[in-house]
């Protein structure tokens, strides 16, 4: 036994839980000690099989409130947990995307780092999509639908609104590879 040890955490919060057994109730390797995080919220979505690899670390998303639609909030991915998958039943809804459809198909956890947390409450259940950059100048496009020339112009092929299409210039954003 050690005595006087100091444990120093990567994160500042309050210790909830400490396991001196270091294992759970089956016999499986547990967490020593479980520390609640404090200063600040981050959001917990599933991730189906079929959405591996739709959203990964870095992925900006955008978070709404299911009571209030004119609560939004926006973040970023900062863990898909691959390691820790949790097995269901395929009929469950996860990120606003149903499960695929095998029954016994693992859900991944992830969770988002939000920009803000003005208005949320802890335990909140929220909506999650993609943020597509809406609210911003532009709009997104996937990238099959660009063409860029040589010299670096780009341009779209857009309907003029009497049943024909034209060649329009656009001015090229932040690729996304998302997208």
């Amino acid at each position: 036994i050690l005595e006087n040890t100091t444990v120093v955490s990567p994160v500042n919060g309050r210790i909830q839980a400490i396991n001196e057994a270091g294992t759970d109730d089956q016999g499986n390797p547990a967490p020593y000690i479980t520390i609640q995080q404090a200063g600040s919220y981050r959001v917990k979505g599933m991730l189906g099989e079929l959405q591996r690899g739709g959203i990964m670390e870095g992925t900006r998303l955008k978070i709404l409130s299911r009571t209030d639609e004119t609560q939004v909030w926006y973040g970023t991915v900062t863990l898909v947990d691959y390691e820790n998958p949790s097995q269901g039943s395929g009929n469950e809804m996860y990120s606003g995307m149903s499960v695929d459809s095998m029954t016994a198909a693992s859900r991944y956890p992830f969770y988002v780092e939000l920009e803000t947390t003005e208005g949320l409450i802890l335990g909140q259940h929220v909506y999650l999509t993609l943020d597509t950059g809406e609210g911003s100048s532009g709009m997104a496009l996937f990238a099959g639908f660009v063409t860029v020339e040589e010299d670096g112009s780009a341009w779209v092929w857009a309907e003029t609104g009497r049943g024909r299409l034209e060649k329009r210039t656009v001015t090229l954003g932040e690729y996304d590879p998302m997208t």
